[in-house]
């Protein structure tokens, strides 16, 4: 029942690609040179910003930045701010991951998306726990408020929304939604990521390397568990056509 759900979504998911990949047989050999390009790149960054972490450069940039997002002071845009944070929240992504498995399980079936998911957004939660025992990294400032207690590096409402609002955005691609809607729907999940960032730096929670290297932890985590799950979809499509040949 799982596969027929997924299969019943792969050619609406493939849209996007020019033909002659649509057509290509390699083309899960393709995407997952991407997927490994593009992991490969996050962890690149992650370990670039973790290694120079005290260092002049790094610590340069985080006061540059700070100072340029602090300069947006107003009241208004402060509110905005507490409101993004709040969605990058533990408490806030919880309750989002609850509905999301329900969906998964009443509306598509896809059990094995359901364990895949659960798997990405716990995980991931471990994942930013020991990174922040590891590098043992202060905070610009605590308050229990806004959730800015504990470690710093990396944030993880920033890891957490790229992991969480990322696989979100994955289910979009997957679905039968047109071209015009995915784009939007992908584009707006982007932005959200981006801001629950932002909020985090101007709401002296987080140092903008915090952020960055959250960002691309989340999104390495996020790579492997989809290259995971569609490894595993992929395998048992062919083991189908190789049943139904014989």
């Amino acid at each position: 029942m799982t596969e027929q759900t997924d299969e019943t979504e792969a050619e609406p998911a493939m849209e996007a690609l020019p033909e002659a990949i649509q057509k290509s047989p390699h083309l899960p050999w393709i995407l997952i040179f991407c997927g490994f390009f593009l992991a490969s790149l996050a962890l690149w960054i992650f370990a670039e910003i973790a290694d120079d972490m005290f260092g002049p450069k790094v610590m340069a940039f985080d006061k540059s930045a700070i100072d340029y997002i602090h300069s947006f002071n107003a009241l208004l845009f402060r509110q905005f701010m507490l409101l993004m944070t709040e969605t990058g929240s533990v408490g806030w992504i919880t309750s989002f991951s609850l509905l999301t498995v329900f969906w998964l399980w009443r509306y598509k079936k896809d059990h094995l998306s359901i364990i895949f998911f659960i798997i990405t957004v716990a995980g991931g939660g471990l994942l930013n726990y020991l990174l922040k025992l590891f590098f043992h990294r202060a905070r610009p400032s605590i308050d229990a408020t806004i959730d800015a207690v504990g470690f710093s590096f990396p944030s993880g409402h920033s890891m957490g929304s790229m992991i969480f609002y990322g696989f979100i955005g994955y289910l979009v691609i997957r679905s039968k939604r047109n071209r015009i809607t995915k784009t939007v729907l992908t584009i707006m999940l982007l932005i959200f990521i981006f801001l629950i960032g932002l909020s985090r730096i101007y709401l002296n929670a987080h140092y903008p390397s915090d952020v960055i290297a959250g960002f691309s932890a989340g999104l390495v985590w996020l790579l492997l568990t989809i290259s995971a799950l569609r490894a595993i979809k992929w395998q048992a499509k062919k083991k189908d056509k190789s049943q139904q040949a014989a």
